[in-house]
């Protein structure tokens, strides 16, 4: 509460001598600090001032974004995504989030359009995760050959990036190879920080829902294979 106070005495300091870009940068700052604390009411508001100073700020839209996803408002936050990208052909994590919001938005053919653009940008630090939204598209539409491809991928790019392993497993469980769908759960669940490679913690909090590693309507196929 302290931290918070003193930025918002030093904003209220340097408010009235900031150019708008500066405004904009506090307003932007302030929201990011607020989505660390997963206050994303606060953040959306201060996202909003930022633009009202800075239009043409890509890094807004993509927050901005990102908290319309959090409320679950699909269609702004494909807006706000959509209108990042059109400010930098190259905004990578942007592309990602809106193949993010196409996949829950059912849009598959849309969402791999989207983030093989962003694996298009060399200098793109994070590839796994668009190779794991299209792996997840792919799962959904129920290509499963192709979606473990795509898993690897992900994992040949971060190899500690768990929830590939995840998604690996439930793949595997649809094309029937239940031995790599275990293998694969096993390696998900050492590596997952919550767990830590305990199997036992693992299948008793994904039962209660108390740790999901997967969307909720895959809990089930997980603790399937857990009893592989």
């Amino acid at each position: 509460m302290l931290k918070k106070i003193l930025m918002l005495l030093a904003f209220a300091l340097i408010a009235g001598c900031a150019g708008p870009s500066k405004q904009a940068v506090m307003h932007y700052d302030m929201g990011l600090s607020y989505i660390k604390d997963n206050q994303f009411q606060p953040a959306y508001i201060e996202f909003q001032k930022a633009l009202e100073y800075d239009k043409s700020n890509k890094d807004i839209y993509n927050a901005l974004g990102f908290v319309y996803l959090k409320f679950d408002d699909l269609q702004n936050a494909k807006n706000s995504f959509q209108k990042a990208v059109s400010l930098d052909k190259n905004y990578s994590d942007a592309y990602n989030n809106l193949c993010t919001v196409e996949i829950k938005m059912k849009l598959y053919d849309q969402g791999i359009a989207d983030c093989k653009k962003a694996l298009l940008n060399p200098l793109y630090e994070t590839p796994q995760k668009a190779f794991y939204n299209i792996a997840l598209a792919n799962y959904r539409e129920q290509k499963y050959d192709d979606a473990v491809n795509e898993f690897k991928s992900a994992l040949l790019r971060a190899p500690d990036f768990y929830p590939a392993y995840y998604g690996l497993a439930l793949a595997y469980k649809e094309s029937g190879d239940y031995g790599s769908a275990s293998d694969a759960l096993g390696k998900a669940v050492k590596l997952d920080p919550a767990f830590k490679g305990d199997m036992k913690k693992a299948e008793d909090e994904i039962g209660r829902k108390a740790s999901v590693p997967v969307e909720e309507d895959q809990t089930r196929n997980l603790l399937e294979i857990f009893r592989y």
